[in-house]
């Protein structure tokens, strides 16, 4: 299958508009990552904290705390929002990649054209 040089450059123009989109799903996404963690940490710091007072072994206290079931489930979102914001990254560099090759075929195309008008 063949494309014409306006076929690709409706790829190259669709690529670009999704990448515009990804990049602000990317900001909206590092937003709650940062968020996701920073409550984490607050939680894993009050359990640590309720940990000391109620005279835990300071060898247990940071393994306890994460293991404490509010804790841990802010861990797993803070994760969680982590691989999302990650996977997005992926695609952003996926749509790059996309418009590279479509540029390169475009070159190829202008290439061939020029060769064929002599």
């Amino acid at each position: 299958m063949s494309l014409t040089p306006q076929e690709v450059m409706n790829v190259i123009a669709d690529k670009n508009r999704q990448l515009t989109m990804k990049n602000e799903e990317l900001v909206e996404l590092s937003e709650k990552q940062a968020d996701a963690k920073r409550e984490y940490l607050k939680s894993l710091a009050q359990e640590i904290t309720k940990l000391k007072i109620e005279g835990q072994s300071v060898t247990l206290i940071k393994d306890l705390a994460k293991g404490d079931k509010i804790v841990a489930e802010l861990g797993y979102k803070a994760d969680v929002a982590f691989g999302v914001r990650d996977a997005c990254k992926e695609k952003i560099a996926d749509l790059r990649s996309g418009i590279e090759s479509s540029r390169s075929i475009l070159s190829f195309l202008k290439a061939e054209f020029e060769v064929s008008r002599g």
